[in-house]
Order: C-alpha cells, then sequence, then structure tokens
C-alpha cells in the first residue's frame, strides 16, 4: 500500500516540482560562480579591473582574497545540494540542466588555475623581462615618475601633450617645441628635425633657432620652417617607429636624423626592437600587449614572439641598439624618408673628450671606456651609411672635436650648451644651403 501511494501522480507531480525547484536554485548558484571567476580571472590578468555601469565605475583591484569568493559560491553549492539530498532521495543532483554552465566554469577555473600555476613558477625561477619603463636617465639625476612621460606598446614611451617636461611645454603633437599646425600649408618648405634629448633638449632648441634663421632668411621663395620630434632617451629604432607612425603624415621635405647616445646604453637582454609592439597594432593587439606585459609568463611571450624583424646574429653587445641594427635601422629610417619626396640629412652626435662617471653609475654604460669606444664606433657606422647611400652629411662629431670644443658641451660631456646649439643650427642652415643649390634639391622636386 505504501509504495502504492508513493507511485501516485500526485506524489510524481510533488517530486517534479520540487526538482524543478532545485534546478532553479543551482542555476543561479552556478551562474554566480561562472561570474565569480570571470571577475577574478580578468581581475588578474588586467591587475585593475574596471567595470562601468553609465556613470558609475567599480575598480577592482587583483588579490589572492578574490578567489575567496567564488570558493565560498561553491562550497555553498556544495552545502545545498547535500542537504537537498538528504531530505529527498529522488533527488538527483546529475538530472539537474545546468551542465554546460558547469561545462564552460571547469574550463575557465581550469584554464585560470594553469595560468596561475604558470606564473607562479616564473615568480619562483625569477625570470622577469623589462618592457617600456619610462625612466629618462639624465647627466646629474634620473627622471622618474614624471607625468609628462606617460607609456605606449608601439614606442616604448612617449611625451604627453599638455604637459611640462623640464620647463617646457609639450605641444599637441607630443614634442617639446611651439605649437606647430599638423596640416602643412601650400608652398611650405618643412624640416623637421628627429632625434633623442640632444635635439629636444634646451631653451631654445636648435631646430627652433634654425627656424628664426628660416623665417628671416629663407633659402627659396618658399616660406621655410622647422621644428623639432625630439623625445628624450629614444634610440633610432623609436625615432624609426616614430616617423612612421606620425612624422609621415606631417609631410616632411627634410628630415635631419641625431641619434647615437641612447643606441649604445645597456638594455638589458633584449634590444629596443623587441620590446615594442608592431606597427599599425589594432586596439586589441595593443590590449593584449599591455595584459602579457603585467605577467612574467606574458613577458617570456613577448621577448620569445614579439620581434617584428630579425637581428643581426653577432650582436651579442646588450646595447639597446646593437651595431648591426643600428646599421640596418639606419638604412630602413633613410628608404622611409625617399619614399615620401623628402631629404634625410644624417648628423654625428659630437662628445667630449671627457664624460660623466654617471653613466657606469645610472647603469647605461659598463665602463667609460667601452662607453667612448662603442660611441666612436656608432659614428663611423653614421659616416658609412652616408656613403653607401650618398645621404648629406653634417659630420658634428668632426666639428665639435678638440679641445677648443670642450666649451660648447654640458658637464655631462654629451648635451650642449646654449651655444652648442646655436652652432648646430648654424651649421644646418648652411647645410640646407647647398642642399637647395645642389642636383638632389633639383631631381626631388622633379
Amino acid at each position: 500500500m505504501e509504495t502504492l501511494l508513493n507511485n501516485r501522480p500526485e506524489n510524481a507531480h510533488s517530486s517534479v516540482t520540487q526538482n524543478s525547484g532545485c534546478r532553479y536554485i543551482f542555476l543561479i548558484l552556478d551562474t554566480l560562480l561562472l561570474l565569480a571567476i570571470l571577475a577574478a580571472a580578468a581581475a588578474w590578468s588586467m591587475t585593475l579591473l574596471k567595470i562601468s555601469f553609465g556613470s558609475l565605475d567599480i575598480m577592482i583591484p587583483w588579490h589572492r582574497k578574490l578567489l575567496l569568493i567564488p570558493a565560498g559560491i561553491f562550497g555553498l553549492r556544495i552545502g545545498i545540494m547535500l542537504l537537498l539530498k538528504e531530505r529527498s532521495k529522488n533527488l538527483n543532483e546529475w538530472q539537474i540542466p545546468t551542465l554546460p554552465v558547469k561545462k564552460i566554469t571547469l574550463a575557465i577555473t581550469s584554464t585560470f588555475l594553469a595560468f596561475l600555476l604558470i606564473e607562479q613558477i616564473f615568480e619562483f625561477a625569477g625570470y622577469e623581462a623589462e618592457f617600456a619603463p619610462v625612466i629618462i636617465k639624465g647627466a646629474k639625476k634620473r627622471i622618474t615618475g614624471t607625468r609628462a612621460i606617460i607609456r605606449d606598446p608601439q614606442l616604448r614611451w612617449k611625451f604627453q601633450p599638455g604637459t611640462e617636461f623640464n620647463g617646457r611645454r609639450i605641444n599637441s603633437l607630443g614634442f617639446p617645441e611651439r605649437e606647430v599646425d599638423p596640416i602643412k600649408k601650400s608652398g611650405t618648405i618643412r624640416v623637421i628635425c628627429m632625434g633623442d634629448s640632444c635635439t629636444g633638449q634646451g631653451m631654445p632648441p636648435y631646430s627652433s633657432i634654425m627656424h628664426e634663421m628660416l623665417t628671416n632668411s629663407p633659402l627659396t621663395e618658399h616660406v621655410w620652417e622647422s621644428f623639432n620630434m625630439a623625445v628624450h632617451g629614444y634610440s633610432t629604432a623609436q625615432g624609426l617607429r616614430l616617423f612612421q607612425k606620425q612624422g609621415k603624415a606631417l609631410k616632411p621635405d627634410v628630415v635631419t636624423l641625431y641619434y647615437g647616445w641612447n643606441d649604445h646604453w645597456l638594455g638589458g637582454r633584449l634590444p629596443d626592437s623587441k620590446r615594442m609592439v608592431t606597427i599599425g597594432s589594432h586596439s586589441f593587439e595593443v590590449t593584449l600587449f599591455n595584459i602579457l606585459n603585467k605577467k612574467r609568463f606574458g613577458q617570456f611571450l613577448l621577448s620569445t614572439f614579439s620581434s617584428n624583424r630579425p637581428l643581426p646574429k653577432d650582436d651579442t653587445s646588450g646595447f639597446r641598439v646593437p651595431p648591426g641594427e643600428y646599421h640596418q635601422t639606419l638604412e630602413t629610417f633613410i628608404a622611409e624618408i625617399r619614399a615620401i619626396n623628402a631629404i634625410p640629412i644624417l648628423l654625428t652626435a659630437p662628445r667630449a673628450e671627457t664624460l660623466t662617471g654617471l653613466l657606469v653609475t645610472n647603469g647605461q654604460a659598463r665602463s667609460l671606456e667601452e662607453t667612448i669606444k662603442a660611441h666612436d664606433l656608432y659614428i663611423e657606422i653614421t659616416r658609412e651609411i652616408a656613403r653607401e647611400h650618398n645621404v648629406v652629411l653634417l659630420d658634428l662629431a668632426a666639428i665639435f672635436s678638440g679641445k677648443d670644443s670642450a666649451g660648447y658641451f654640458q658637464d655631462d660631456g654629451i648635451h650642449l650648451k646654449g651655444s652648442g646649439r646655436k652652432k648646430i643650427a648654424e651649421e644646418l642652415y648652411r647645410t640646407l644651403e647647398s642642399l637647395v643649390k645642389g642636383d638632389m634639391w633639383k631631381q626631388r622636386k622633379s
């Protein structure tokens, strides 16, 4: 009789209703567990997860305690399941139709835990690669933490427009220069001076001094202008990328290149070319770079796969741009400039006989003797490129050589004083004057 009662339709209906209610409970718990795992994984991968609801922004910084939330939900789920099973033998948890959610949660959880384990292994092994450090090393101190310099995955770092750097305003184009209209006016001859702090520093820099000279005494019937696209700490690899991203669009007629010092500073295990995202990256690639860059295993992947061009195998100097790549980069730079019907001018980077010992203290060089030898090598490579590719050369290293030129240099023996910048502007003006009278200028205009 009892068996018959248990099999009555109303008892069956009650069991179905009970199971249906349990299905909703477990579906809600499984969905919450999935969302908690996703939130924890996103916060871990991004270091700081930002969720926006209209004008409300919720910030979730990564911390191991976040894992307690999905663990708590999972524990609650197990507790409810055991309780229901104890009260109703007819309840079969595996009949609850939440398996797709459970499978997705299991897949994401196992993947997340695998990445956590891999990251811990890299951390235990002490692996760490340096990418995009926002550090500009000067003659007397390191300039760090300035809001004028921001990270950029394609360039490593760049200036923030509208800020101030060393007492100078960063213009809307992102350089320590006067405001410049990005659209070149018809009938204007535009000279862009590219380089590092040797080009960008000074009040005024040599580009501004030359601009005044070209404005007061134009070399042709056209209107002439000069301005700099220099970023402190840049190597030729960064300069080339900057020209590809921004310089071409400004439609220069002449581009001067003054690099060299930062190229042979010590750069760790990776050269600059392996620390920049490939040119033309989409927002997804930039986001992916930023995520990988925050994790040790991600840094390993970037170190292994992010280079967009092979390096000469014999370059083991540890320089930011090794000699073979410096040669290769200058060749590419010249080709890119000529491809837009502009004329490149190479400038060798002069040095004083004595350099500051802070170069060794700051970790930029192993010794002053090696630095002088390396710098002279890079000067010779620049001269060699000029000869091989018929490029106009302004040999500042020769012009500022000898004891008589010591007064032009600042204490570091690298950067030039106001008198030195004025002399560079005058030498460049004369170089441009000779250029417009020669066949190279006529061939370009034709």
